[in-house]
């Protein structure tokens, strides 16, 4: 799923995020933090940690480089619905909630471009539903 940027589209938040390198093993964010920002993975591996009502960690899937990570839970302002832990080393940017929102203002068509990974996320969802229904 490497859906974050279409081939020859310039990174609209080149100037606002923060790109880190990070070890394997590394937290990002946990389930029921709230949001900071959102996440986008340039290289490595992201695996996305949800909590069984048995208790037991569970991993729900891995991202991969071109995904956006935490980007519904920043839209909803809603605390995060699972935790993200580097699976790999990873290179990530950090956009900031509060600078997304101002380069919102500054770039409505940007708002297209969150619109699509939103739903490209919701059509991952529907996919993952259908694979289970099929399993039954």
């Amino acid at each position: 799923m490497n859906y974050f940027l279409p081939e020859g589209v310039e990174n609209p938040f080149a100037s606002i995020e923060q790109v880190e390198r990070w070890p394997a093993g590394e937290i990002i964010f946990r389930e029921g933090d709230p949001p900071r920002g959102i996440f986008i993975l340039y290289s490595g591996t992201v695996d996305l940690i949800f909590s069984a009502r048995t208790g037991l960690k569970r991993t729900l899937r891995t991202a991969v480089p071109g995904e956006v990570l935490g980007l519904s839970d920043a839209v909803r302002n809603s605390p995060h619905d699972c935790t993200a832990s580097t699976r790999t080393g990873a290179k990530i940017g950090f956009v900031p909630i509060r600078a997304l929102q101002e380069q919102l203002e500054d770039t409505p068509a940007l708002w297209l471009t969150l619109a699509r990974l939103l739903s490209a996320d919701l059509g991952s969802c529907w996919a993952s539903m259908r694979t289970l229904a099929a399993a039954r």
